[in-house]
């Protein structure tokens, strides 16, 4: 699967991005040290990707020394390359996805906060388990309820009020392993019914264990999509609708991030080439739904992709 991915970079699908909105100016040695201690901690974040253009494939060369370093832009180059307020710093780290993947982005972020903060703790706190209410009464994760909010908005979306086919793609937190679950054609049900069925038949492929049978094959068909778009809707390189994660990351984790002037974050990953139309990171924090919604520009409008986000975010709200 990794060979996959790592053909899909050239065209912009597989770079994972974690951002960090910060309040007040970062010590830079600091963050540096605390970089260093990361790498050594996790040897392939000092690595490079390497291809053998005789076998046409990839792999990871670690180095033997840290050669990672800490790059600063100034004012007019971070605003050009981030939309964000002038008052603040923004620190953001971009990695293979091969090399991390949504879970392990998670204890990257951790860990590079306790680094920062305590100099050799590593942020491991005891994840606090929270109920997802509704989900949890319904038999469901919470992947369920966002397949079926999107399927939804995108229904309404549709200016031809036609039945059409969506494609969606839960990942499962077995390292960029993940299964197709089953197209929904019909809309004329309620959220929970719609999120029921589409996690049930999820989890039924899951359990037979189609997400290692058919990793190969899907692997396979990810590579000839990439050579040949054409076999692609309109050559758009849209492998699904959606894509979304079978496991919800839970913030806790407040207090670090308060300490560091951490004010806001985000991690997600580029879909560019082979890929869905809109990719959903979820993460709970504070008791509240946090989502990072990526798309492909200028496949896709920002008008377009606002408003499937902004019926999808009405769908859940009036829910409750």
């Amino acid at each position: 699967m990794e060979n996959s991915w790592c053909r899909a970079v050239p065209g912009g699908t597989g770079i994972t991005v974690l951002g960090f909105d910060i309040s007040r100016a970062p010590d830079m040695v600091k963050y540096q040290i605390a970089l260093h201690k990361l790498q050594n901690a996790h040897p392939i974040l000092n690595s490079r990707l390497h291809t053998n253009t005789k076998t046409n494939t990839f792999s990871f060369v670690t180095s033997p020394t840290l050669f990672v370093q800490i790059k600063t832009f100034d004012l007019s180059s971070t605003l050009e390359i981030l939309e964000t307020r002038q008052t603040q710093w923004v620190a953001v780290m971009r990695l293979h996805v091969s090399a991390c993947d949504h879970t392990m982005a998670e204890t990257i972020l951790r860990k590079l906060m306790g680094y920062l903060i305590g100099g050799t703790n590593d942020g491991e706190g005891r994840r606090i388990e929270k109920e997802i209410g509704s989900c949890k009464a319904k038999g469901i994760k919470l992947c369920g309820a966002l397949v079926a909010t999107g399927l939804m908005a995108a229904d309404k979306c549709s200016k031809h009020h036609q039945k059409k086919k969506y494609g969606v793609l839960i990942l499962i937190d077995c390292r960029s392993n993940f299964d197709l679950a089953l197209s929904i054609h019909h809309f004329g049900e309620n959220l929970w019914k719609l999120a029921k069925k589409t996690y049930t038949a999820f989890a039924s492929s899951k359990n037979k264990d189609k997400h290692f049978t058919d990793l190969a094959a899907l692997s396979f068909v990810m590579c000839k999509a990439i050579e040949n778009p054409a076999l692609t809707p309109s050559s758009s390189l849209r492998s699904s609708f959606m894509t979304v994660f079978e496991d919800t990351i839970i913030d806790d984790y407040n207090d670090m991030q308060r300490e560091l002037g951490v004010d806001d974050y985000i991690g997600c990953a580029s879909i560019h080439n082979i890929s869905p139309s809109i990719a959903i990171f979820d993460t709970i924090r504070n008791g509240r739904l946090d989502c990072v919604c990526v798309y492909p520009s200028p496949l896709h409008a920002r008008e377009q992709m606002q408003e499937l986000v902004d019926n999808m975010k009405k769908i859940l709200v009036d829910l409750v």
